[in-house]
């Protein structure tokens, strides 16, 4: 399953159905909007962390406690988020650095034989998906592994099962993100 989110925004109000076909449109909300989302979780992370520092005037071991209950909250939906999206971001991603050449000798970009990969517009395209490759394709990944050398120990440990890991087996902060790890077995 994955989500793509230049498809669910562009394609939702009827302005946006010509631009919906427009590869460089559709690269920029695909890319941009859960960059944005990461962000939005994070500001929440931040202003609840402040919130119940200042206003609240928690002790100090209850407030770490929430910290880092608020903390696992955001990782995992910024996890899930990244879940959801990647494969769809990734494929338009891609699909940008891929030119078709015609008898003529011109070049189009092949998911979207409108943009001309000769012209200026098509060349600050690549850019920009040259960054979001990093980000995405690349770094994506990344970010599902940290996670899981970080708790390598704990993972191991985890008893012998079949199918699902049961909800009991996992530590509290584990479970936000047990979608990366639940349907693995060490020892199969």
């Amino acid at each position: 399953f994955n989500l793509d989110i230049a498809m669910v925004i562009t394609g939702q109000w009827p302005c946006y159905v010509d631009t919906a076909r427009d590869h460089g449109v559709r690269l920029m909300v695909a890319t941009l909007v859960p960059i944005s989302l990461l962000f939005v979780v994070l500001l929440a992370y931040w202003f609840m962390t402040l919130w119940k520092s200042m206003i609240a005037r928690l002790p100090e071991r209850e407030l770490k406690r929430f910290r880092n209950g608020a903390a696992n909250i955001c990782l995992s939906i910024g996890l899930l988020l990244l879940f959801l999206v990647y494969p769809s971001v990734s494929k338009l991603v891609f699909q940008t650095f891929v030119c078709s050449e015609l008898e003529n000798g011109e070049t189009y970009l092949r998911v979207d034989p409108q943009i001309s990969c000769d012209s200026e517009d098509y060349r600050r395209m690549r850019i920009f998906a040259f960054v979001m490759m990093i980000l995405f394709p690349l770094l994506v990944p990344v970010v599902f592994a940290v996670p899981l050398f970080w708790y390598r120990r704990t993972l191991r440990a985890l008893p012998p099962h079949r199918g699902h890991l049961p909800w009991a087996a996992m530590r509290p902060h584990m479970r936000g993100m047990a979608f990366l790890f639940s349907m693995y077995s060490p020892r199969a």
